[in-house]
């Protein structure tokens, strides 16, 4: 499964499993949401960067993948439950 309350939700209702996902990031409003986002991704990134080797990469290939499509996408399913 990928992290985080949102993908294990999506993954576990694809199998049939019914779930509720809590997280406290979904207490703050989606212009708070925009703002941290934008505040840490370039840390994210260039953390994700200097640990490379510490991950997976099955469904990301890598870093210019998970900073690209990717990233769009799960910023737009935060905002789209807010």
């Amino acid at each position: 499964m990928n992290c985080g309350p949102a993908s294990f939700n999506a993954e576990s209702t694809g199998r049939g499993n019914s779930v509720i996902s809590i997280d406290p990031l979904y207490r703050l409003d989606s212009g708070t949401i925009r703002e941290r986002i934008a505040a840490t991704y370039d840390q994210i990134l260039e953390q994700t960067r200097r640990n490379s080797d510490q991950f997976v990469w099955q469904t990301v290939r890598s870093i210019d993948d998970l900073a690209g499509p990717h990233s769009d996408a799960g910023y737009a399913s935060i905002l789209g439950r807010l």
